[in-house]
């Protein structure tokens, strides 16, 4: 191996643990949004009256991930680049067990209450998810690719398997977002390589 490839490999997996490292820091924040956002969906629409087991068991799910993505965040960004290389697979698994956890609750909603309003709020929210969560998780795109798709595939499902004008409408157009954002996640990653090269 030539000393210019042990310096190139050297550098990426420096590159590597640092943007894991940002991941991180800005997964403080972004990890945890799950949680408020379902319980103002839940408790501010019939949903708390309507479907008590399965808020029951989703609920438990959203706040043990958002706990365990909130330490893991903590730890990796308070101890930098040689804890991230052990952590992430770890913080991969966070980010998609949140994304898919959330996107199935969203294809939920529209199985149990078709496209009226209370769907629509999940939509608005998961919008708001995904394009969150591709902005904080742009330094590693495919982390930041799987979080869109594990997000939004299940609310394309759920919408439609309506079978009707409406649900067939927001599976098309969530579709697109869903084709926009993946495009915008390259653009969002560029520049954001290592500082040091």
């Amino acid at each position: 191996m030539q000393p210019s490839q042990v310096l190139s490999q050297d550098l990426h997996e420096r590159c590597a643990a640092e943007s894991y490292v940002e991941l991180a820091r800005r997964s403080v924040i972004g990890g945890t949004s799950y949680v408020p956002l379902f319980l103002i969906l839940t408790l501010a629409t019939p949903y708390r009256h309507d479907h008590l087991a399965s808020i029951g068991v989703v609920g438990a799910l959203l706040l043990t991930i958002g706990i365990a993505r909130l330490i893991l965040a903590l730890h990796v960004s308070r101890n930098g680049a040689a804890e991230a290389r052990r952590w992430r697979v770890w913080f991969l698994t966070g980010v998609s067990c949140s994304s898919l956890l959330w996107g199935i609750w969203t294809g939920i909603t529209f199985v149990y209450y078709g496209t009226g309003w209370i769907s629509f709020i999940a939509v608005l929210m998961t919008a708001g998810l995904v394009s969150g969560g591709i902005t904080a998780l742009a330094p590693n795109l495919k982390i930041s690719r799987t979080h869109l798709f594990l997000m939004l595939l299940p609310l394309i499902l759920g919408a439609a398997t309506q079978r009707t004008t409406a649900g067939t409408t927001v599976a098309l157009v969530v579709g697109v977002f869903l084709a926009y954002q993946f495009i915008r996640s390259e653009e969002r990653r560029v520049g954001k390589e290592c500082r040091s090269r």
